[in-house]
């Protein structure tokens, strides 16, 4: 299919969904029986991509949106049923209309349903990373395992997902996005800033709002908004202690909270350093694992970017450091001096 470049479809809600031709191009890459995961923290937009490409689609789709209690497989078994009842009801595909009641197995039934239709469908399911159980995974896992070949899976979640994901993709089923390729490239950028009311972003201002965000869908709405606000935009941009508080807002409801509390001790400590080094993290931390830690905050897309390959060393964005800083600074200000008095001692040895 098709797309033209990147451009905001507006609402009525004054709301808007960016189009993203990019992305929808892998996600068409899907095979019938195919899987797609797009997996990356909040912020990223995996739910707005997952909408926006079923918007641009004529395919019929059933999307489910999981609630923490979904996380039993009796309650996740009829919530999916009752989606997927309520959109094929409408369906005219020649297949007979799925019973009112929730089957024991939603998987039969769904499958039985897709053989029946003469054309493909597609089960969208958000926010999977609520599923821990492991009975309501196996209700997906019923899905997955038995593919019918007119359905197609669409899974977004903020974490890896509980789904064998290396097997699907050895299978050849597999399409994957994640946080990498969900950080706006340049137009995609241009049109988020552009779709913001009172905001006429020229060249400079762009640059500004890339150097400042680097790409990061919501750091980018955010900054723009504080930009459209300000009697000078550029200045607001450039101004670091507003990009710590809407950071800051940001970061602790929606990433921070959902952490261990061991992760979030290493990420304060370590953000007091621009340059983050294992050896270093280990010593300022008193661990002994944080090439592994560093390397999987990396691999998770939480933020964490290998900044050289040769010396192994990673960074954080910089939205994110400012927001770990001024917690860090609000929670322990001693500690924070105490760890940059460490980093410096281990600086001057090394």
């Amino acid at each position: 299919m098709h797309y033209p470049h990147a451009v905001v479809s507006t609402r009525t809600s004054g709301s808007f969904l960016l189009h993203r031709p990019r992305l929808f191009s892998t996600l068409d890459r899907m095979p019938p029986n195919g899987v797609a995961l797009i997996v990356a923290p909040s912020g990223f937009g995996t739910t707005t991509l997952l909408h926006s490409w079923i918007g641009a689609r004529k395919d019929p789709a059933v999307i489910v949106r999981l609630r923490d209690r979904d996380n039993d497989p009796a309650a996740l078994t009829a919530h999916i049923w009752a989606e997927w009842s309520a959109v094929m009801a409408m369906d005219p595909c020649g297949a007979e209309a799925p019973a009112p009641l929730s089957p024991p197995k939603p998987s039969d039934h769904i499958v039985r349903h897709c053989t029946e239709c003469q054309r493909g469908h597609l089960l969208a399911v958000d926010d999977v990373q609520r599923l821990t159980d492991p009975a309501a995974v196996a209700v997906l896992h019923g899905l997955l395992d038995e593919p019918p070949g007119r359905l197609r899976l669409l899974l977004a979640c903020r974490e890896e997902p509980p789904v064998p994901w290396l097997r699907l993709r050895a299978e050849g089923r597999l399409v994957e996005i994640r946080a990498a390729e969900l950080t706006f490239a340049d137009d995609e950028l241009r049109a988020a800033a552009h779709a913001i009311p009172g905001l006429e972003p020229d060249d400079d201002l762009l640059s500004l709002l890339s150097s400042s965000t680097r790409g990061w869908p919501a750091g980018v709405r955010i900054a723009a908004l504080e930009a459209a606000a300000a009697s000078d935009p550029a200045a607001a941009l450039a101004e670091p202690e507003l990009g710590r508080q809407f950071a800051q807002h940001y970061f602790e409801p929606d990433v921070l909270r959902h952490l261990p509390p061991g992760t979030v001790e290493f990420l304060e400590t370590t953000a007091a350093v621009d340059d983050l080094r294992p050896a270093l993290c280990d010593h300022l931390t008193g661990r002994s694992d944080s090439a592994a830690m560093l390397g999987d905050l990396a691999h998770r897309g939480l933020f964490t970017e290998r900044s050289s390959e040769a010396h192994e060393a990673f960074a954080y964005h910089p939205l994110f450091r400012d927001a770990l800083l001024a917690r860090l600074r609000r929670r322990d200000p001693g500690r924070y001096a105490r760890v940059l008095v460490q980093a410096s001692r281990w600086c001057e040895r090394e």
